[in-house]
């Protein structure tokens, strides 16, 4: 997880950047003969008119509380939002909308029939932190700060638009569904959210039902590697495990136990301590992206001789599950699609 260090400089043109001017074309007359004079006074009354409803379109706000606690005035029905991270532009995906500006997108975190939809979208971070000025010149009227950004760096996107906090990292770190409800409220997409819900709570039930002879007395465990010598590990409080849970799946007991309370059901160990961690395990789950693609170091860490001398993997029994850190109801619609694949190999 990527914080980004914002640049301090101030930005003295924002004003200037972030108010354009409305560009509306006249209707035309439909009974006039006296040519260019009568033609002219009403399309400059038509004019005038839509601008009128444009401006009192555009300039409609509600008050929202962000996750901080901030009240935030924000459009009615935002046209130009930037998110700042990944979780939020798939969150904007789930609910039908499309940010102006993102924060860096790769292959991989999407399905490529709507990863199309956000592929042209221009990022606005590189390695260097977030771009203010190319923020600014997209003109936004709603930015989506995840909760990792100092204060006084989100006081600066303030001065570009309204800028609304979402549960990013912390204790709530696994409530992923909760944090796209937040962004459905600060885009005033609330609506969206059960349908959503519904659609993942019916498919966790019917594969709960259909393979529950596969379910029934195995041990799940849940890992992956970002760095050399390390696992990832993911207890049944993480976010995969609000998924796979509620489908029935039943946890290594091992992995529960050293993963503890730590925030996001989330911890990371040497790779020394493998067996300690999921040697209880029937079957091993691994994070990838959701063309099912590992990363380079859980591929370097499955040739490991600790690794090999798993039960889970003598058995052959190790499949992909997804993205382990959940960005919205894509990811958990492609788990729990994953999750099927695996339980009907277990069960042939």
């Amino acid at each position: 997880m990527s914080i980004y260090n914002i640049s301090s400089r101030k930005l003295a043109l924002v004003s200037l950047l972030t108010a354009g001017a409305l560009i509306v074309t006249g209707c035309s007359s439909d009974g006039t003969t006296d040519g260019s004079s009568a033609e002219s006074i009403n399309s400059a009354e038509n004019t005038k008119n839509s601008d009128t409803a444009a401006s009192s379109a555009v300039g409609e706000t509600r008050t929202v509380t962000d996750s901080e606690g901030n009240e935030v005035e924000v459009p009615t029905e935002p046209q130009r939002i930037v998110t700042l991270h990944f979780a939020a532009t798939e969150a904007l995906v789930d609910l039908g909308l499309t940010p102006v500006g993102q924060g860096s997108f790769n292959d991989g975190p999407l399905p490529p029939e709507k990863a199309e939809d956000v592929k042209d979208v221009p990022t606005v971070n590189t390695e260097d932190g977030l771009q203010l000025e190319a923020i600014a010149a997209l003109k936004p009227d709603l930015i989506l700060v995840p909760n990792m950004i100092d204060p006084s760096d989100i006081e600066q996107l303030r001065e570009i638009a309204p800028s609304y906090i979402y549960t990013h990292s912390g204790e709530e770190r696994a409530n992923w569904s909760g944090r796209v409800a937040q962004i459905a409220d600060a885009t005033n997409q609330s609506s969206k959210i059960d349908e959503l819900e519904s659609a993942m709570e019916k498919r966790q039930a019917e594969i709960s039902e259909t393979y529950s002879a596969e379910l029934t007395d195995r041990r799940f465990a849940v890992i992956n590697s970002y760095s050399e010598q390390e696992v990832a590990l993911n207890s049944d409080t993480s976010m995969l495990g609000s998924i796979l849970v509620p489908a029935g799946v039943q946890w290594s007991q091992q992995e529960n136990d050293i993963v503890g309370d730590e925030d996001g059901g989330e911890l990371t160990v040497s790779l020394e301590r493998l067996n300690e961690a999921v040697g209880d395990a029937d079957v091993i789950l691994y994070g990838t992206d959701l063309n099912q693609k590992p990363t380079e170091n859980y591929e370097n860490m499955s040739e490991s001789d600790m690794f090999q001398s798993l039960n889970a993997v003598k058995d052959s029994r190790v499949y992909p599950i997804g993205k382990m850190t959940v960005a919205g109801y894509t990811d958990a619609m492609a788990t729990l699609d994953m999750l099927e694949e695996l339980l009907k190999d277990l069960r042939g």
